[in-house]
């Protein structure tokens, strides 16, 4: 669910230095974490898009939320499934390194960066 490298760079410059570019996954409690597809996985891209399994949202105008460390909301165009529609998206450096918090409303999900 991300999109341009120099246009993302400019508008969404406070995301890449708090949560990198590249392949999530949502953590399970053993190894297997980035190491077996599934549909848990999304990528972020320097383009603006977000990739989920079935999904992709386009993310633009972003807002640093102060209060939160690194926190960054935007405005998403998502589609998947047949369906578009308009949501919002933040997302946050988690508790520890290589982990990223992505919150929808009405839900949040942690995920683990995939090495390389």
């Amino acid at each position: 669910m991300i999109r341009s490298l120099a246009a993302f760079l400019l508008s969404a410059a406070p995301a890449l230095a708090q949560v990198a570019p590249g392949f999530y996954d949502a953590p399970v409690e053993n190894d297997l974490v980035c190491t077996e597809i599934s549909d848990g996985r999304l990528e972020i891209r320097e383009n603006g898009e977000i990739r989920f399994y079935e999904s992709l949202c386009s993310i633009a105008n972003p807002i640093g939320v102060s209060a939160l460390n690194g926190a960054v909301l935007y405005e998403a165009q998502c589609a998947g499934e047949g369906e578009e529609w308009t949501t919002a998206v933040m997302l946050m450096p988690g508790l520890e390194e290589d982990y990223m918090v992505m919150v929808f409303p009405g839900y949040a999900t942690t995920y683990r960066r995939c090495p390389g």
